[in-house]
């Protein structure tokens, strides 16, 4: 973006610009000749750019005076990432001839049109294959090598389309083909809901943009051609605000922000909890690498926003676990608006109740195997639960089965006895 502030409009301004890469210069070209217009405001872009680096100079004059600007840029040929991580991306671009450490490298897609594949929903993909260019993939490395793209420009489009469907779970995971940012805002097809893994903190987030070759979650009811505009973005916000939309998503009544967080950078903060006219949202399918996990379980789902009718005594059953052994510090945010509307706040969490009135959290220990905490919002004190235990659940994996149930808190600590009972009658 550049512009003139003409003294005398008199006199004609032209504008010029040059890029100059490595084989020298790739575009040299007059904009215009004939500024007169004061204060004068324009735009230069160019896109697709091939892979290198260059300098881009512009220059303004006149009769008068002459002023140039210049800056350097990048068009890389890798998507770097992290070691030790699990990054969502696009493989439209991706070199195939390039030699890479197998033993290092791990692809995967999601099938929504089949429940059973390699685990899960997911399926592995071999470096070689054809990649799907709408399609997102999970690729995790544990010495951080980057991903070699194709040399070759890529090609304009005026549009970017997903086919999106909901045969199992609704979810699905496409991509960004190019190697720009383009806006989800411009989204047409229906309703849908985006998540972005953000490998650093080891969570989602709410996403406006996609960046160069990324790939997002998109969580849909029903089948649907979903379209974005594939013209370049410069300007733009990369994400929503948990607080914003914790502010901007209930219309009336209360909300607290749940947010599960270790020692060492890795958070959950994008789960609600309140009462309202409002509607639950189900969280997108667990991300890769190391990571902490909270849910909200409602109805055998597992939930980012759970919203139920006002009442006096609310109570929310919450997951927590992470990919290794260490201690979690569950923090809520929202306590003082709770307090000014006349409710407490109690959780319950490793055999033990307290209120938590404030910033402070509660500490659990936390494991690969999950656990629940009990968070109770009461107009008085802590409600005594009845002695039963309920949501009994069963189910066998190999060789093992495992039972699950709910059990109150004012049972901690109290001997249970379960007995399993065969078809043909043996306990």
């Amino acid at each position: 973006t550049f512009g003139a502030n003409i003294v005398d409009t008199d006199i004609k301004t032209g504008a010029r610009v040059e890029v100059v890469g490595d084989a020298g210069t790739f575009v040299d070209t007059v904009l215009t000749d004939s500024i007169t217009k004061f204060d004068s405001r324009s735009e230069w872009e160019m896109f697709p750019a091939p892979v290198g680096e260059y300098e881009v100079v512009l220059t303004l004059y006149n009769a008068v005076d002459t002023i140039s600007y210049s800056m350097s840029f990048e068009v890389s040929g890798k998507i770097v990432v992290q070691p030790r991580s699990w990054q969502m991306v696009s493989l439209a671009a991706l070199d195939v001839s390039t030699n890479y450490d197998a033993d290092d490298a791990a692809f995967y897609w999601w099938d929504e049109m089949n429940p059973v594949g390699d685990f899960w929903q997911y399926r592995s993909y071999a470096f070689n294959e054809s990649a799907d260019a709408s399609r997102g993939y999970w690729y995790g490395t544990q010495n951080g090598n980057p991903l070699v793209l194709k040399e070759e420009s890529p090609t304009k489009e005026s549009k970017i389309t997903w086919e999106l469907d909901s045969l199992y779970s609704g979810w699905n995971l496409v991509a960004n083909p190019h190697g720009w940012y383009v806006d989800l805002t411009t989204g047409e097809g229906g309703e849908v809901t985006f998540w972005r893994w953000n490998p650093v903190t080891g969570s989602y987030e709410i996403p406006t943009v996609l960046g160069p070759y990324e790939a997002v979650w998109a969580k849909v009811s029903k089948p649907m051609t979903w379209t974005i505009s594939a013209k370049p973005v410069f300007q733009f916000a990369k994400s929503e605000s948990p607080k914003s939309l914790a502010k901007s998503a209930w219309g009336e009544g209360w909300n607290l922000q749940v947010s599960l967080a270790d020692e060492f950078g890795k958070q959950d903060s994008w789960n609600f909890l309140g009462v309202g006219s409002g509607e639950s949202l189900e969280e997108p399918p667990s991300g890769m690498g190391d990571r902490v996990n909270l849910s909200i379980v409602e109805n055998k789902k597992y939930l980012a926003k759970s919203v139920k009718p006002e009442g006096e005594d609310v109570e929310w059953t919450l997951e927590v676990s992470a990919t290794s052994a260490r201690d979690g510090f569950v923090s809520f945010d929202g306590v003082e608006s709770l307090a000014k509307a006349g409710f407490r706040l109690f959780v319950t969490a490793d055999e033990r109740t307290v209120e938590v009135t404030g910033d402070e959290s509660v500490k659990v220990a936390l494991s690969q195997k999950s656990k629940q905490i009990q968070v109770h919002v009461s107009k008085g004190a802590r409600a005594i639960a009845s002695s039963k235990l309920s949501e009994f659940r069963a189910f066998q994996t190999g060789t093992s089965m495992n039972v699950s149930f709910f059990a109150p808190a004012n049972m901690a600590g109290a001997a249970c006895r379960v007995e399993m009972v065969s078809i043909d009658g043996k306990i």
